[in-house]
């Protein structure tokens, strides 16, 4: 399997990807699989070609087979300078358990550490047990932040963080 960043021309394969995985585990996310489906053409292409190096965002993929089978998204917080956020991690049900996991952290967090952060942020949704016991087992703790899930208001989503 390859742990790739993602390029400029594969806005639609991530697109695809992304709606995979608002379909499969919806209530992992903050926004829907209807708020994403309806973004036109140009945001994805715009989130593919800001994956390139030096870039402030980026978008790391694994590919097996020539498909598609996991992502996580990084960028720099402006708003806090030293901080960078993980977001849109998710693993393929046939992928997962294989360490995966694990790697789009590491690689999220090489890049962002390479951009001189030196905090790396998440949320996880209070529900998402599996997700929440990766975080913790990467050094990732909870920030005492929590705020309410779009996707689903009566949800709350969970702040965690660790040093870079």
């Amino acid at each position: 399997m390859e742990l790739r960043r993602v390029r400029a021309d594969e806005g639609a394969l991530l697109r695809d990807l992304r709606l995979r995985a608002l379909a499969e585990a919806p209530r992992a996310f903050f926004t829907t699989l209807d708020a994403d489906a309806a973004e036109p053409p140009e945001r994805w292409e715009r989130l593919a070609a800001a994956s390139e190096e030096g870039a402030t965002d980026v978008v790391w993929v694994v590919v097996r087979d020539d498909r598609w089978v996991a992502m996580a998204g990084g960028g720099l917080d402006a708003g806090r300078p030293g901080s960078a956020i993980l977001w849109g991690m998710w693993v393929e049900p046939t992928a997962r358990r294989c360490g995966l996991g694990a790697r789009l952290v590491g690689a999220v967090a090489a890049w962002a550490r390479a951009l001189g952060a030196s905090r790396l942020e998440l949320a996880v949704s209070e529900d998402s047990d599996a997700a929440a016991a990766l975080y913790r087992a990467l050094g990732f703790a909870p920030t005492g932040e929590r705020r309410r899930m779009a996707s689903d208001p009566t949800r709350s989503g969970i702040f965690l963080a660790r040093p870079l």
